[in-house]
């Protein structure tokens, strides 16, 4: 008799789940891609993020060919020189009406004002930058046509701040993935994670998810950069999650 009401328990909540227009009929995992700063979109352009010195001047890194220690500078579009990552300027607020910009650690002479300390990796070097290859999105696309998406992030630069931007199917301008905020802050070691539930089916809508690194320490809502939303001087591409290309 007890086996009995046990079969029947399992079997009434296996109908159960199985009739529920909730439950998830397909998952995926994707690993995320680490990108050297370029970022590939799917009409053809290419979008560079970052530089490195070298013997021609500056130029848009290469993984597999960067020196692992070259140095990663911003892409200015003011026509200024580019400065390093750890270098790129915030605001701070001041006792006036006029934010201050500062690019320094905080310091025993400035308790208040100034950047994380130590601020370490200082400078950021092109092997910090491709570490994120552990990265891993869980997919699940449930019967009601929703999707639950689980987003968790290892190896990125500690105690920063990412934006991830949703590159569609269909084309058009990056949106902030799972709406807004759309921002991962990472701890001391690189990591950090994103839960979303979405009312569509992501395989069907989206091409890619796009990581990108904010030198300035600055979210802007519902664009990337007040200055420049293809990327550059305060934004950067980091890791890339290949959403159609695990289909």
């Amino acid at each position: 008799m007890k086996k009995y009401l046990i079969s029947t328990l399992v079997t009434s909540l296996f109908v159960l789940i199985m009739v529920n227009p909730s439950y998830a009929h397909k998952k995926t995992v994707i690993y995320g891609t680490p990108l050297s700063g370029t970022l590939n979109l799917p009409d053809g352009r290419s979008l560079d993020s970052v530089l490195v010195q070298t013997e021609n001047g500056m130029e848009a890194p290469v993984i597999g060919e960067t020196n692992k220690h070259a140095i990663l500078y911003n892409i200015p579009n003011d026509g200024t020189d580019p400065v390093p990552l750890r270098q790129v300027p915030t605001l701070y607020i001041t006792e006036g009406e006029t934010p201050v910009v500062i690019d320094e650690s905080i310091s025993a002479e400035a308790i208040m004002r100034g950047l994380v300390y130590p601020g370490d990796p200082n400078p950021i070097t092109f092997g910090d930058w491709i570490k994120g290859g552990h990265s891993k999105l869980k997919i699940k696309v449930l019967k009601n046509g929703m999707s639950k998406v689980n987003m968790k992030i290892k190896g990125l630069l500690p105690d920063s701040l990412y934006g991830v931007w949703q590159f569609n199917a269909a084309g058009g301008p990056p949106g902030p993935f799972g709406g807004i905020p759309n921002i991962i802050a990472t701890d001391a070691h690189g990591n950090g994670s994103m839960k979303r539930v979405l009312p569509f089916n992501i395989n069907e809508v989206v091409n890619s998810l796009v990581l990108v690194y904010h030198s300035d320490h600055r979210v802007y809502g519902g664009t990337p950069s007040v200055v420049k939303t293809s990327g550059g001087p305060d934004i950067h591409f980091q890791l890339e999650f290949d959403v159609a290309g695990a289909q």
